[in-house]
């Protein structure tokens, strides 16, 4: 169907995520901003959007402006913009086909997002949208706190108003497959950009040597064909949590429990490597990290055969420069994220 729609990504996903919109169709207009938005417009099956692995959330767009003032005028001319704006039928039927199953009674809730400094608040716009659609549906549905019908999503940022209509649901950030987990866990959708940057190739051997709850594994095994998938922690709670994660599935596979620094891995065996290295007060002490990181970079170079890629996804850059120093790796790309407020770097090395 011809319309447009709006991802929401974690922040400093974006490029990524308008990277694989366009391996759906090279023809559609995709645009990336920053904060985690990526618009599309086109002849394009809705369906489709919600199968990408980048992307946490999928909208129908409803209203865009670059003319939001700090006056609180604005309010209503985002309350007007939802009453008369033609693409509220469009999106609540697109939501209604993908739901499937639609009550009599409606049940919607709105979520309000602002930044920059205006004369009003989150709570305003929340009531500007709540009152537009009560209007819009001469009072008919109903507001629910949760698992409502039909979300629509409002964000401010500094003159830029987006309104939409949530088409994805939590399993499009979440999953499905993830029934154990551990504290800190990987975000599927940032796992699988990390696999992304791997270049992933039909005869991978791909490793995660700290493989945690098996997030990153689980992502490669979904992307496509390999030869073999490895991982492994040295935590011995992790590795069953990865084994439960994985269950039956992405055969050949194996998990092991092992050090990351001596690994039970022939030198040049394998041919991508992604992990999640241990940052952050929750994970580790700095004196640990001064440790881990040197020793875990020399191994990873001895097992890497020349000209794979190690992707690693950390908030350390100058401990890991200073212990990528003197080893057969250049780095080849360097992506700055923001998760769940705190600013890490995904870096792609290549190993020489």
């Amino acid at each position: 169907m011809q319309g447009k729609f709006y991802l929401q990504t974690v922040e400093g996903l974006e490029k990524l995520a308008a990277k694989e919109v366009r391996s759906l169709d090279p023809g559609l207009k995709v645009q990336s901003y920053p904060g985690g938005y990526v618009q599309i417009s086109g002849d394009i099956d809705p369906e489709s959007l919600l199968e990408l692995k980048i992307p946490e959330d999928v909208f129908y767009l409803l209203y865009e402006s670059d003319g939001i003032t700090r006056s609180r005028s604005s309010l209503g001319e985002i309350h007007n913009a939802v009453i008369r704006g033609e693409a509220f039928a469009q999106g609540v039927a697109l939501r209604r086909a993908i739901s499937r199953k639609w009550p009599k009674r409606v049940t919607y809730r709105v979520i309000a997002r602002k930044e920059g400094r205006h004369n009003f608040n989150r709570s305003d716009l929340a009531t500007a949208i709540y009152s537009a659609v009560d209007t819009r549906t001469n009072g008919r549905w109903r507001v629910v706190d949760s698992n409502a019908n039909v979300e629509f999503w409002v964000t401010v940022r500094d003159t830029h108003c987006v309104i939409g209509v949530r088409l994805s649901d939590r399993t499009m950030r979440h999953r499905t497959y993830k029934t154990q987990h551990l504290e800190a866990s990987l975000r599927p959708t940032v796992a699988h950009a990390l696999v992304t940057l791997t270049q992933p190739k039909d005869d991978d051997v791909f490793c995660d040597p700290m493989c945690g709850a098996g997030t990153i594994l689980i992502e490669r095994g979904m992307w496509g064909r390999y030869r073999q998938l490895l991982g492994g922690d040295i935590n011995p709670e992790a590795v069953e949590a990865a084994k439960g994660n994985i269950g039956p599935r992405f055969k050949p596979i194996e998990v092991k429990h092992w050090d990351a620094t001596d690994l039970p891995l022939d030198s040049g065996s394998i041919t991508a490597m992604a992990v999640n290295l241990p940052f952050g007060r929750k994970i580790g002490t700095p004196q640990e990290m001064q440790t881990l990181y040197p020793a875990f970079l020399k191994e990873a170079a001895r097992v890497l055969e020349p000209g794979a890629r190690l992707v690693v996804l950390t908030d350390q850059d100058q401990l890991f420069r200073r212990s990528l120093q003197d080893l057969p790796f250049y780095t080849e790309e360097r992506v700055p994220v923001k998760i769940l407020g705190h600013s890490s770097l995904i870096l792609a090395c290549r190993r020489i």
